[in-house]
């Protein structure tokens, strides 16, 4: 009599199911990762693409996404210059002169940073526009600190701008990542009322009228690829300025200002 065959027991797929098993369980959740720090996660990443051909090429692969994003982004400035055209202008209007003095600091400190953000974030995204936006944007509001001095805000936030020369800072480092074409195309500008390069030299103008932005002339001369030594008189003095027409050739008063009178 055929006795019977004992059952064998199935091995363990090593290599099958118990390993995809594994390895999910091993994979850590997104919740997991954000508990790394930043220089923690860069570290690991360097690692993994040292030792891992396909990691490194996924790695490379992103940081190329991620400059092409930035070099492409293409970003707005001007609301910046209409908001801070209001706030000195109209938002406090109704305030007595004491208040307004209160509160001027704090006003000018906010201009102040929006500014330095403006030119940092032509830094960070290094597309043309952006720079020729931020240099126009910045522009239009140094124009409003010149024109908006008739009541004591006005007046004080154009105080404080004598002596914190973060606009022309500002705009010193947006020019100073042009390319040569760049800052030729702006200098060679068919020349009128409207050509950035007009608008700047006005800007001067009226910044030395009001004793502020005395770093104006750096700006301009490094538009120019001219060589700045502690600031320079240029040729923006040979055209003359009307005070009573805005950038259309239509008459205005300064009196707080006109939103229009700025572009």
């Amino acid at each position: 009599m055929t006795s019977p065959q004992v059952a064998k027991r199935a091995r363990a797929n090593t290599a099958g199911d118990d390993h995809t098993q594994l390895t999910e369980i091993s994979i850590p959740t997104q919740e997991q990762l954000k508990i790394l720090t930043t220089d923690r996660v860069v570290e690991l990443l360097q690692m993994a693409s040292m030792k891992h051909a396909d990691v490194n090429a996924m790695v490379l692969n992103a940081i190329q996404s991620a400059q092409d994003e930035r070099r492409n982004r293409v970003i707005d400035f001007d609301y910046h210059s209409k908001s801070i055209w209001k706030t000195i202008n109209v938002t406090y209007r109704s305030m007595k002169g004491s208040r307004q003095y209160d509160i001027a600091f704090d006003v000018a400190g906010e201009i102040s940073s929006t500014i330095s953000s403006i030119a940092a974030r032509c830094v960070e995204f290094p597309n043309p526009r952006n720079r020729r936006s931020g240099l126009e944007t910045l522009r239009k509001i140094g124009k409003t600190i010149c024109l908006s001095s008739n009541d004591t805000l006005g007046h004080e936030v154009q105080q404080q701008f004598q002596s914190d020369p973060c606009l022309e800072n500002a705009m010193c480092d947006i020019v100073s990542e042009m390319s040569a074409q760049e800052k030729e195309d702006i200098c060679n500008e068919a020349m009128g009322s409207e050509s950035l390069i007009a608008k700047l030299e006005e800007l001067a103008k009226l910044a030395e009228s009001c004793c502020v932005f005395e770093g104006i002339g750096e700006v301009l001369d490094l538009l120019r690829g001219e060589e700045v030594e502690g600031g320079s008189q240029d040729e923006s003095e040979e055209e003359g300025y009307d005070e009573d027409e805005d950038e259309d050739g239509h008459e205005h008063g300064h009196e707080h200002g006109h939103e229009n009178d700025i572009y």
